[in-house]
């Protein structure tokens, strides 16, 4: 019985995420913020040498130490 009482209407997928839009690579949030998400590709580290592995620690230490602002990182391993 359609528009009666008790009938739970589904809500879509777009309803219950934050997200108002897309722009040129930029994910704006319904509350006016913004977030940026990239994909970077992966190096084989265990085959660099040890002076490389250090370089590449110290480099993305140094970018960790750069951030002023919260960051969320995800690893996928395939």
């Amino acid at each position: 019985m359609p528009g009666g009482q008790g009938q739970k209407i589904a809500a879509s997928t777009q309803e219950n995420l934050e997200i108002a839009g897309i722009e040129d690579g930029i994910v704006i949030l319904r509350d006016g913020s913004y977030r940026l998400v990239f994909e970077v590709t992966a190096i084989n580290f265990g085959l660099k040498s040890e002076r490389e592995q250090n370089s590449i620690i110290f480099q993305f230490q140094g970018f960790l130490n750069s951030l002023h602002f919260p960051i969320q990182v995800l690893v996928q391993s395939r």
